[in-house]
């Protein structure tokens, strides 16, 4: 809803596996990985020893020829309604709120997929592993009491499986499958940090570019929290010191009245729009010198691919991430 690309469209949970750690992230193939953070972790600040050392590394990709054979597994989830739920979870209304799994839980299936090559006792081929794969994962929903869950695996030779358990709509009583969608969420973000490295790669952008040099002339620029010292590669590893639009109460209350049960459920929101909630406001610390989650950072730098390539980012994405895996 609120990272690069805004709100993006929900992918297939079929194709939840995901890639060695040296090849690009990709979404609609069976090919993606990410990571979210914590309600509580979203507003925590960590200091670090001033320049980026508070923050994490932005580098180029190495070579997918270097890639090791790695075994790996991702999941998503869908789980009764919280008590509280995540300012983002609450703005999916009508749609069932996608979840990675917890790293235990994880663990579980990790143990059958991933812990090292089915013996030809226990699965011979891939439909037996995959058949014993849909047990592990009945057994966690009965375990962990949520409503659906669907989950894949590869191997090292490139077999793939994948399992669906419960509901994708409970109340009507529909069975969570393979294919249904779920929420793409902060996966976004690994797709446009691949895309800015690409371009960064051809020498269109620098990770230590100023945003000031790509966006300086927007009639908003210098109302934007540092302004004048926040670079791409400040952007990219949630050191710019911006604050997060998302936990705006004026950008909550417009959510709920555009995407409400009255409204629009895929309401759109310009890039340019989400930035203005963030105008004015003090910075949590100055650009490189700490560390704060941020999706507002991701649409400033997002703006600043479109205006280094000339186009418009979601056909970028596409061409140099998306349709190359």
């Amino acid at each position: 809803m609120s990272s690069w690309p805004p709100a993006a469209k929900p992918t297939r949970s079929s194709s939840s596996s995901c890639r060695p750690e040296s090849a690009p992230p990709t979404v609609g193939s069976s090919r993606t990985v990410g990571t979210e953070r914590s309600e509580a972790g979203a507003s925590r600040v960590f200091r670090g020893a001033g320049g980026d050392a508070g923050a994490p590394s932005v580098e180029p990709l190495p070579s997918p020829a270097s890639a090791r054979p790695r075994r790996f597994i991702v999941a998503h989830w869908v789980r009764r309604r919280p008590r509280r739920p995540p300012p983002k979870a609450a703005f999916r209304l009508r749609r069932p709120s996608g979840r990675l799994l917890s790293p235990a839980a994880v663990a579980m299936l990790l143990s059958l997929a991933c812990a090292g090559p089915p013996s030809p006792e226990a699965a011979s081929t891939v439909t037996e592993t995959e058949h014993l794969f849909q047990q592990r994962l009945d057994e966690l929903r009965a375990e962990l009491g949520f409503i659906g869950a669907t989950a894949a695996f590869v191997l090292p030779d490139g077999s793939e499986g994948v399992a669906a358990t419960g509901y994708a709509d409970p109340e009507n009583h529909l069975p969570m499958t393979p294919e249904n969608r779920m929420p793409a969420g902060s996966i976004g973000k690994t797709i446009a940090a691949t895309t800015a490295l690409s371009m960064v790669n051809e020498g269109l952008l620098g990770l230590d570019d100023l945003a000031s040099r790509w966006l300086g002339d927007e009639p908003w620029w210098t109302r934007l929290p540092n302004h004048e010292t926040m670079t791409l590669r400040h952007l990219l590893s949630h050191s710019s010191g911006l604050t997060d639009h998302v936990y705006d109460e004026a950008w909550r209350a417009e959510a709920r009245s555009r995407r409400g049960p009255a409204g629009d459920p895929d309401a759109w929101f310009e890039p340019r729009d989400l930035v203005q909630y963030v105008l004015d406001r003090e910075p949590l610390f100055p650009a490189g010198e700490g560390y704060a989650y941020t999706d507002t950072g991701y649409l400033v730098a997002g703006l600043i691919m479109e205006a280094a390539s000339g186009g418009a980012y979601y056909a970028d994405a596409r061409r140099r991430v998306l349709d190359r895996h």
